[in-house]
């Protein structure tokens, strides 16, 4: 009888041992409020804010890219990036950081104004795997 008890018991403590605590790189954990924001752009110019979806803080060094377009380019220390569009009409905005769910969407530039975006990336669920290189040893 006792037997029993203590593996029902053991049972219960075990499965709340094997509970993982949730941590700040969950993609899971609450995001900031969506943020707009109105700033005057020149004509067929695209400025980009990137900021992390759950803290609200600016990430430098995103890769942000146009299709058709020119050459990418990447976010400043304040997560901001300026592109010039040579012709108006609509592009594909591509934003990619390391640890971030990758961002896509559309944007239209026009003769008369520009496009000022936030975009609010959210935190991979996949860590990095660690890689340990070792010196060559004889076998």
């Amino acid at each position: 009888m006792w037997d029993r008890r203590f593996a029902v018991i053991g049972l219960l403590c075990s499965g709340g041992c094997f509970h993982r605590a949730r941590t700040d790189w969950d993609g899971d954990a609450p995001r900031a409020p969506m943020i707009r924001f109105s700033e005057r752009v020149a004509p067929r110019w695209v400025v980009v804010l990137v900021l992390d979806a759950h803290s609200g803080a600016p990430i430098n060094y995103s890769a942000v890219s146009v299709v058709p377009g020119p050459a990418g380019a990447t976010t400043d220390s304040t997560g901001v990036v300026r592109l010039h569009m040579r012709t108006s009409g609509q592009y594909q905005l591509r934003v990619r950081q390391f640890q971030y769910v990758p961002w896509q969407g559309t944007v239209t530039v026009t003769d008369t104004s520009g496009v000022a975006i936030v975009v609010q990336l959210r935190r991979s669920k996949t860590r990095p795997i660690p890689i340990v290189i070792e010196p060559d040893r004889p076998f």
